[in-house]
């Protein structure tokens, strides 16, 4: 009886002292303190607690070895520090651990994936100034990457919201630079090829297309989709950009609206004239952009 009332007693004093040792409870399953220290550091840079604790006992059931879960879990401590989304990294962890994806594999793929970040990060500093915004910025960019625009195509939108920045404030810079990456963001999200959705937006900021004019075509383009498959109905939208259709046409009446108001042509716009895109943009006839492909 005394035996066991003793074992009773060790056993209670060892699991008072291990929950003493962690108030955070669940870090107390990780052997080592490295990988224990990296999960808070992604807690408190604001992954939730609960997904970085499944996604680090994920990565050790699947026997990754610890200096590999260090990185994964430094990677996503970074996005989040960055403002991006880190529960779609964490996301992307589980199913590839789920799959069965090698650590070797999974640990190259989160840290291309956290290269785009860094580069979004980057890019909208160029973009916006204030913090907050600057944040969503690259949030929204980080989101138009995952949906499949690519660093090429970023870039040459990128440029042409500078250059179309030269004339404006810089509260409208930011509304403009926002709303443009939204639209992009949502053409990736259709479907839209990267080369297409960066090339129907830049027309658009040939145009003089102002943050409102990015709204509302954002929003005719999705209630459009619903009808027409996305990668053809770029190559419209491009063209009636081209040819100066009225943004509040095209959200009032979508593409068959655009008989109306006309916007004047930028002087600015290299492809004015009727040309044809032609060339490293695509190709088409008269003043159109037919989606095409890239010149390389």
């Amino acid at each position: 009886m005394r035996i066991w009332l003793s074992t009773v007693c060790v056993l209670f004093l060892l699991v008072t002292q291990v929950q003493g040792e962690d108030k955070e409870g669940d870090f107390v399953l990780m052997e080592s303190q490295q990988i224990r220290a990296s999960i808070r550091h992604m807690v408190q840079a604001g992954v939730p607690k609960e997904q970085a604790l499944k996604m680090t006992r994920r990565m050790i059931q699947n026997r990754f070895r610890e200096e590999q879960v260090i990185r994964v879990n430094a990677k996503i401590q970074k996005s989040a520090e960055l403002g991006l989304p880190a529960e779609d990294l964490v996301d992307k962890v589980l199913e590839g651990t789920a799959k069965g994806v090698s650590a070797q594999s999974l640990v190259t793929a989160l840290e291309r994936v956290a290269a785009r970040h860094a580069l979004a990060a980057k890019e909208s500093g160029l973009l916006v100034r204030e913090r907050s915004r600057q944040r969503t910025l690259t949030r929204i960019m980080a989101q138009a990457f995952a949906a499949g625009v690519e660093e090429e195509d970023m870039l040459r939108l990128r440029n042409q919201l500078l250059l179309r920045a030269r004339n404006l404030p810089d509260q409208e810079q930011e509304d403009l630079a926002l709303e443009t990456w939204r639209l992009t963001r949502e053409l990736a999200r259709l479907g839209v090829p990267s080369f297409d959705a960066a090339i129907m937006a830049n027309h658009a900021l040939r145009q003089r297309y102002n943050t409102i004019d990015m709204i509302r075509v954002r929003r005719s383009f999705l209630k459009d989709s619903m009808n027409t498959p996305p990668d053809i109905l770029v190559g419209r939208y491009s063209v009636a950009i081209r040819a100066g259709a009225d943004s509040e046409d095209l959200e009032k009446n979508g593409l068959s609206g655009i008989g109306g108001k006309q916007r004047p042509r930028s002087s600015s716009d290299p492809f004015g004239g009727g040309q044809g895109a032609g060339g490293s943009e695509g190709s088409g006839s008269g003043h159109g952009h037919g989606g095409g492909s890239r010149g390389r």
